[in-house]
C-alpha cells in the first residue's frame, strides 16, 4: 500500500496585517450590490498595489478586510502608511460621497502557525482584536511590532494598554504618529501619486529592497568597503561586540540571551549608555513572556531576582510594584480574598502613581463584584489617570443595567459624578428617555436626581419612573394605567410595553424589590389587550 504523508503546519515568527473598511456592514445593506460591488473593485485596486510593493503576501479576503503576512514588521508599518496616504489621495477627489474608503489598519509580530492556505495562532486573534479598536486613517500596531521594527524609519506613540477577549493578558498597542513636517510624511507626499491605473510608490522601499541595493556594484567600492569591515571586525571594542550580540538577540526575540551578554560589562559599569537602554528593554521583553507563559508569581519571582543581582535594572522597580498588584488580583479571583487592603497599602508607596491601582483594577474587572475594582479605579483616577480610551466610563455604565443605585455601584455613581460629570448626565439623559430595563432607568434616575434635570418633571417619564418601584395599592395601579391607556404614540407605546415585560420578566441574577407584582403583571396584560399587542415573554440572551 503505498504511503501517504499529512501536510503538518510550519511556525514561523511572521508579522499579521488586517484591514478593513470602516462602516461596510451598514453600507451592505442600505447600498446597491452594484455600489458595494465597485466599492470592491475600488478598494482592492487601490491596496494590493501596496501590499505588493512591500513585499506582503495576502492570505485571504474576508468580506471588506484582508488579511496579509510580512517577513518584516518595518515593512509592514511603512506599507500602512502607504496605504493610508493612498486613501488619503483617494478621498481628497471623489465626487460622491459613497466612493469615500476609509480602512483601519492593525499590525501584529509573533510565531504563527503556517498551513497550505492560512496562518494560524495567538498573534493573528490579538492583530485581529487591535483592528477592532483602531481608528479608521490609522496604523495601529502591538508592542511585539514595536520593539521589532526600525522605529527611525516609522515615528509612533503609544495609544495605550489593552485587554481582549479571549487574549489572557494586557496587550500594548501603539500607532504611527508621523507630524505633517516629519521625514516619513516627507518621503510619503513625494513617494506616492495616485494615478488612473492605481498607486505609484517611489522612495519607500522595504527593507528586503533597501537590503539588496546596499550591495556594491563597483568593484573599486566593493574593495574599499570590504577592507573597513575587516578593519572593524578584526578590531572592535568589547562594548561593539556586545552591542552587536543584545541586538542579534532581541531580533530573534531571545532577551534572555540578550541581558546574558550584557551583564559582562554591565556589571562592572552599570550606567553604560548604549548598553544598558538594551538591557532594560530585554528585561521588559522577558517579563512580557513569562507572564504571559507562567503567569504573575513566577514572573516577579524572576524579577526581584534580577534586581537583586543587577543594579543596572534598578528603574524597573516600578515594574515589580505593579507586578505585584496583578499577582494580588489574580489571587484574590482565585482565593476570594480580599485585594483592596494590600492593593492600596501597596499603592500608596508612591502616593503619585496611578498605574499600580490600574494594572490590579484591570485584572480584576469583570471577574469579581464591581465594587472592588471600582475602589480601585477610583484611586488611579484620583491621582491623576486619564480615563483616554474610555474604559472605566463604559465599565461603571454596563454595571448600571445589572445592579441597583443604592446596592452594588455606589462607587460607580461617585465616579461619574467627580470624574466624568457631563457624559455621565448625558448617558443618563439618553437612558432616561430611550431604555427598555428597569435596572437602566433606576440608575439613570439618580444621576438626573442630583442635577434636578428637567426631563424628571415630564408627566410621561415621571408616571413610567414611579412603576418602577411598584404600587402602593391598586388604586394607584388603576390610575398608571388609566395615564398609560391614553398614549396615542406607537413608538411610547411600545416602550411601555417593554418596560413592563422587564419588571414582570426581569433577567435572572438581578434582584428587584418592588411591591405588588401582581399588579404590574395586571396593567401589561391590559395594555397588551387594549393596544392588541400580541403577548410575548421576553427570552434572555
Amino acid at each position: 500500500m503505498p504511503r501517504t504523508e499529512t501536510k503538518r503546519a510550519r511556525t514561523r515568527n511572521l508579522t499579521i496585517m488586517f484591514t478593513d473598511i470602516k462602516g461596510f456592514t451598514a453600507r451592505v445593506s442600505e447600498g446597491s450590490r452594484e455600489d458595494l460591488a465597485q466599492l470592491r473593485v475600488a478598494h482592492d485596486r487601490l491596496l494590493k498595489p501596496v501590499f505588493k510593493h512591500f513585499h506582503g503576501t495576502i492570505i485571504k479576503t474576508i468580506g471588506d478586510a484582508f488579511l496579509v503576512r510580512f517577513d518584516s514588521p518595518t515593512d509592514a508599518v511603512l506599507c500602512g502608511v502607504t496605504i493610508q496616504e493612498v486613501l488619503r489621495q483617494h478621498n481628497a477627489f471623489v465626487k460622491d460621497e459613497k466612493d469615500l474608503l476609509h480602512v483601519r489598519v492593525a499590525i501584529n509580530t509573533g510565531d504563527v502557525d503556517i498551513s497550505e492556505n492560512d496562518v494560524m495562532g495567538e498573534p493573528v486573534n490579538i492583530a485581529a482584536r487591535v483592528e477592532a479598536i483602531a481608528e479608521p486613517g490609522e496604523v495601529f500596531f502591538t508592542e511585539a511590532v514595536y520593539l521589532a521594527m526600525n522605529r527611525k524609519e516609522a515615528p509612533s506613540a503609544e495609544v495605550g494598554e489593552h485587554t481582549f477577549k479571549g487574549i489572557p493578558y494586557p496587550v500594548r498597542v501603539y500607532k504611527v504618529a508621523a507630524p505633517e513636517d516629519s521625514e516619513l510624511k516627507k518621503r510619503l507626499n513625494e513617494g506616492v501619486k495616485l494615478t488612473d491605473a492605481g498607486p505609484l510608490i517611489r522612495g519607500l522601499e522595504p527593507a528586503t529592497a533597501r537590503a539588496a541595493r546596499r550591495a556594491p556594484v563597483a568593484i573599486g567600492i566593493a574593495l574599499a568597503l570590504l577592507v573597513a569591515v575587516l578593519f572593524f571586525a578584526l578590531s572592535p571594542s568589547e562594548a561593539q561586540r556586545t552591542k552587536a550580540q543584545a541586538e542579534e538577540a532581541l531580533a530573534s526575540n531571545d532577551p534572555t540571551a540578550a541581558l546574558a551578554s550584557l551583564d559582562v560589562i554591565l556589571s562592572k559599569d552599570p550606567d553604560h549608555p548604549d548598553l544598558k537602554p538594551l538591557a532594560l528593554k530585554a528585561a521588559r521583553m522577558h517579563v512580557d513572556h513569562l507572564r504571559e507563559t507562567v503567569g504573575y508569581t513566577k514572573t516577579l519571582n524572576w524579577l526581584r531576582e534580577q534586581l537583586k543581582a543587577k543594579t543596572y535594572l534598578e528603574s524597573m522597580r516600578k515594574q515589580e510594584a505593579i507586578l505585584e498588584a496583578q499577582q494580588l488580583a489574580s489571587t484574590f479571583i482565585d482565593t476570594n480574598k480580599d485585594p483592596w487592603p494590600p492593593v492600596r497599602e501597596l499603592a500608596n508607596q508612591d502616593i503619585d502613581d496611578y498605574e499600580i491601582p490600574l494594572a490590579a483594577a484591570r485584572i480584576l474587572e469583570g471577574k469579581v463584584y464591581p465594587a472592588g475594582p471600582l475602589n480601585i479605579y477610583e484611586l488611579a483616577l484620583k491621582r491623576g489617570y486619564k480615563d483616554s480610551d474610555e474604559r472605566i466610563f463604559n465599565y461603571c455604565t454596563r454595571l448600571f443595567q445589572y445592579h441597583h443605585p443604592n446596592a452594588g455601584v455606589r462607587a460607580a455613581h461617585r465616579i461619574l459624578k467627580e470624574h466624568f460629570p457631563d457624559k455621565g448626565l448625558a448617558w443618563a439623559q439618553n437612558a432616561f428617555a430611550t431604555s427598555e430595563s428597569g435596572m437602566v432607568l433606576r440608575n439613570a434616575n439618580h444621576i438626573l436626581e442630583q442635577v434636578n434635570d428637567p426631563i424628571l418633571k415630564d408627566p410621561w417619564h415621571s408616571a413610567v419612573y414611579n412603576m418602577l418601584g411598584g404600587f402602593k395599592d391598586e388604586q394607584a395601579a388603576d390610575q398608571a394605567l388609566d395615564y398609560f391607556k391614553a398614549e396615542q404614540d406607537d413608538a411610547r407605546r411600545n416602550r411601555l410595553i417593554a418596560v413592563h415585560r422587564w419588571l414582570v420578566y426581569r433577567p435572572s441574577g438581578i434582584s428587584w424589590g418592588y411591591t405588588h407584582k401582581e399588579l404590574i403583571e395586571r396593567n401589561l396584560k391590559a395594555l397588551e389587550t387594549a393596544w392588541n399587542i400580541e403577548p410575548v415573554k421576553p427570552t434572555e440572551d
